[in-house]
């Protein structure tokens, strides 16, 4: 069942996706480019168009990313 869905955003669309609504720690994220579509069975999404506010929740869990050589977002270690 699709709980959340992105569907062809306008402009590249960075999501969190978690289990429950005060969950600090994510249970998914990732982005959505504007020529896809992106379905989860998991109820609670945020969505973000700026990719400087949504590094800065992920990193409220722990979660580390940057961006790439080639302009494309990347985890990181988070040294745990």
């Amino acid at each position: 069942m699709i709980k959340s869905s992105i569907e062809f955003p306008e402009v590249e669309t960075y999501y969190i996706l978690k289990n429950a609504e005060d969950q600090i720690i994510p249970t998914a994220y990732g982005s959505v480019l504007p020529v896809q579509r992106m379905d989860s069975g998991i109820e609670f999404m945020t969505t973000y168009t700026d990719f400087t506010e949504w590094q800065t929740e992920l990193a409220k869990g722990n979660v580390l990313v940057d961006i790439d050589d080639n302009n494309a977002w990347i985890p990181l270690d988070s040294g745990e």
